[in-house]
């Protein structure tokens, strides 16, 4: 004969071990709440600095215009200047009146209208781009006069965001950029830029002259 005794010992330990169970789940999911809790407001804090500070989502270029600029400069591979000591041998910055005349907004963040000049560059796979600050050299020996006024310059993705294509400003990583996307870089801060995947990317910076 069976012991009943030993079924009715084993389904209170059972229980006993279930119930364990289920308070440290609870307290796992507590403990995760509190957790995400605790950090959804540094989430939101550097979500809403990302967002103010460096994007304009009313300026952004159209489609086609970004299909238009690669196309020319793949057009005119005569007129790319290469950028060895920015990016290596291989990366190419490319300007013309014809590519500042692709630029739609003109006089906009308080610069003079007219005063903008674009440079397209293209970085192809493994680039890297030291940190540094910028000088704005190719725009002040464009524009003499604009080192009277001090310079706004402007970051334009004019490729689809790859796994791998990055800026980064400072304390700040941005990633996964749309394209056309228009972002005002913030003055005098060292950023860099990397493109660590398969593609080529196309980028522009167009420096615009403020009026004060």
């Amino acid at each position: 004969m069976v012991d009943a005794s030993i079924y009715r010992t084993s389904a209170r330990s059972c229980a006993t071990q279930g119930a364990k169970e289920a308070k440290s789940v609870a307290v796992l999911r507590l403990s995760l709440r509190y957790i995400v809790a605790a950090a959804l407001p540094l989430i939101s804090a550097i979500d809403i600095v990302s967002v103010t500070v460096y994007t304009c989502d009313m300026l952004f270029l159209p489609q086609k215009t970004c299909d238009d600029i690669i196309a020319w400069c793949e057009s005119h591979p005569d007129l790319g200047r290469t950028l060895p000591s920015l990016y290596g041998p291989h990366a190419s910055a490319f300007e013309h009146e014809t590519l500042d005349d692709w630029w739609p907004y003109s006089g906009e963040f308080n610069t003079i209208p007219g005063s903008h000049h674009c440079q397209v560059i293209m970085t192809p796979p493994g680039s890297i781009q030291p940190a540094h600050t910028d000088t704005h050299g190719t725009y002040r020996r464009w524009r003499p006069q604009a080192p009277h006024h001090p310079v706004l310059r402007t970051w334009t993705s004019l490729t689809e965001p790859q796994l791998g294509h990055i800026l980064m400003y400072e304390t700040h990583c941005l990633y996964n950029v749309p394209r056309g996307q228009t972002i005002v870089l913030p003055k005098h801060e060292r950023h860099q830029a990397v493109n660590s995947s398969h593609s080529m990317r196309w980028s522009m910076v167009v420096d615009h002259e403020l009026t004060n």
